[in-house]
C-alpha cells in the first residue's frame, strides 16, 4: 500500500507490528502460563457465556 501511494511510508512500516503485536502478546501470556491453547471447549464456553441471556427472576 505504501509503494501504490495508499498510505504513507511510516504507517505502512508499522502496521505489521501493529497487528502482529496482540498476537504475540497472547501466545507469550499463553506459553508463560502453560495454558491449554487448542482447548476449543474452554474457547466455546467463554463465548456461549457472553452471548447467551441470563434469565432474572421476577421477586
Amino acid at each position: 500500500m505504501a509503494k501504490e501511494g495508499a498510505m504513507d511510508s511510516l504507517s505502512g512500516m508499522w502496521m505489521a507490528s501493529a497487528i502482529l503485536l496482540p498476537v504475540g502478546l497472547f501466545f507469550t501470556y499463553k506459553a508463560t502460563s502453560d495454558s491449554a491453547l487448542f482447548n476449543f471447549d474452554a474457547y466455546s464456553n467463554f463465548f456461549k457465556s457472553i452471548f447467551t441471556k441470563k434469565s432474572v427472576s421476577n421477586s
